[in-house]
C-alpha cells in the first residue's frame, strides 16, 4: 500500500496537472509495492500507467481543456480554437520561442506561483493570418 506521504504527493500533483510528476509518483508506489511483495498490485499500476499515457495525446499533451466562447460584441471579433501546431513545429525568433514557452511554463507551475502570492500570465496576444481554409 502506498505511504500517507506518496498519496498526498500523488494528490497534490494531480491538482497542479503536473501529469510527469504524478506518473512518478504513481511508479515510486508500485515500486514500493513490489518491495513488500504485492507484485500483482504492481502490475497492475504499472499497465495503468501505461494505459494512461496512449490514451493521452501525442508528445504526452493532455487532453484538451474546454474553450471559454466569447458572446455579445466580442463575438464576432474573436476566435478561439485549439491549435493543430506544436511549438516544437513552429518557426520563431528565440525571443518569441522563450516568450512563448515562458507562459507555458507559468502555467504549468501556476500553483507553484500562487503559493507565493503571485499570479501567472493568463493573457496571450497572437496576430497573423488565418490558417488556409479557417474562418
Amino acid at each position: 500500500m502506498a505511504t500517507a506521504e506518496q498519496l498526498k504527493a500523488l494528490l497534490k500533483s494531480h491538482v497542479a496537472g503536473d501529469d510527469e510528476r504524478f506518473r512518478t509518483i504513481a511508479l515510486q508506489i508500485a515500486a514500493h509495492n513490489a518491495k513488500k511483495g504485492n507484485r500483482q498490485l504492481a502490475l497492475e499500476l504499472r499497465s495503468l500507467l501505461d494505459e494512461a499515457r496512449r490514451v493521452q495525446s501525442p508528445a504526452g499533451i493532455p487532453r484538451a481543456v474546454p474553450i471559454a466562447r466569447p458572446a455579445g460584441e466580442l463575438a464576432g471579433l474573436v476566435m478561439a480554437s485549439y491549435p493543430n501546431t506544436r511549438l516544437s513545429e513552429m518557426v520563431l525568433s528565440e525571443a518569441v520561442h522563450s516568450s512563448i514557452a515562458a507562459v507555458i511554463e507559468q502555467y504549468r507551475q501556476r500553483d507553484r506561483l500562487r503559493s507565493h502570492s503571485l499570479s501567472p500570465k493568463r493573457k496571450l496576444l497572437l496576430v497573423g493570418p488565418l490558417a488556409a481554409g479557417r474562418r
